[in-house]
């Protein structure tokens, strides 16, 4: 959870205002980046469950015998 604090920069020049904007612009970045990991594992695990499911239906398809590829334009009558 993030605090809010306010900060009184009335004595600070421009310049250094863009500092301190600079700074906490990286600090916010920083904390994104506490989560990639997290996010990248759960992409991960998602890309290898797509890939099962694109093995199995292999499988199937093969179990079947299907020699035309099954597309879903041939499945709804589309031409």
């Amino acid at each position: 959870m993030m605090n809010t604090k306010i900060i009184d920069v009335s004595d600070l020049n421009p310049q250094q205002i863009r500092i301190i904007e600079e700074i906490i612009a990286n600090f916010k970045l920083a904390a994104q980046q506490d989560h990639l990991p997290e996010d990248f594992q759960i992409k991960k695990e998602q890309e290898e469950s797509l890939e099962q499911l694109h093995q199995e239906f292999d499988w199937l398809v093969a179990d079947i015998g299907a020699k035309q590829p099954i597309l879903k334009n041939s499945i709804y009558g589309i031409e």
